[in-house]
């Protein structure tokens, strides 16, 4: 199977359609705007997106991904990743003088991302600025067939099955935010409807000079998946 459209519903229905030639993705298309893919053999070596625009060109050894470079309007950022003993990826950016921006390091375990660290850049000093965990089912990613797309995104977080809870943390360790996720599947264990509520935290000053997450109150976003 292979997605072709994903229908979000929040404010008002946006859809993304996505068009291949055979298993390789030609282009995605959302509001008007479109984005195109190149492929060298069964990598995905570049995405253009024309109404930024923007272009990101990817670099492989070894079949893995190591640096990929985003040009835009909006400004330059190169990323190399470096893959560590442990299993472990580091994704470091850097703007186009080679400044450092940020940084993130992705634990994994059967394929998936289950815990994310986001570092940001002062003068050149890297502080963790938040954690993310998150916990997947054992089922399809509607992205699973597409050619190229998980080697190429596996080290910026995609994943092979669908994340059910996302709970992200502040640099002190404190939760600031639950997500939780519902699925509907075909018989070919595949998403076709997914909804998320998120429920936000905020920080109050503790008894003993700690602090407690208080639930102002959840909101609901739900989506729609259809196939090839």
């Amino acid at each position: 199977m292979l997605l072709k459209t994903v229908t979000d519903y929040f404010i008002t229905p946006e859809t993304i359609t996505y068009n291949y030639n055979g298993n390789k993705i030609n282009t995605v298309e959302s509001n008007g705007s479109s984005s195109t893919f190149t492929y060298n053999g069964d990598f995905i070596i570049k995405v253009e997106d024309l109404s930024e625009p923007s272009t990101i060109t990817m670099n492989y050894l070894n079949d893995l991904l190591v640096s990929e470079n985003q040009i835009s309007a909006s400004g330059n950022k190169f990323t190399t990743l470096t893959y560590n003993s442990d299993g472990s990826i580091t994704e470091n950016n850097n703007d186009s003088n080679g400044n450092p921006i940020s940084r993130t390091i992705r634990f994994y375990s059967q394929g998936n991302c289950i815990k994310q660290e986001s570092y940001s850049s002062t003068n050149g000093l890297m502080t963790l600025t938040g954690t993310i965990l998150s916990t997947f089912d054992n089922k399809n990613s509607p992205y699973k067939n597409i050619t190229g797309l998980y080697l190429w995104c596996k080290p910026l977080g995609m994943n092979v099955n669908n994340e059910l809870s996302i709970t992200s943390k502040n640099a002190a360790g404190i939760v600031t935010s639950v997500t939780q996720f519902t699925y509907q599947y075909n018989s070919q264990n595949y998403p076709v409807s997914i909804s998320r509520i998120s429920i936000p935290y905020t920080i109050s000053p503790g008894a003993n000079g700690g602090s407690f997450p208080g639930v102002p109150g959840p909101s609901t976003i739900s989506s729609t998946y259809t196939y090839y």
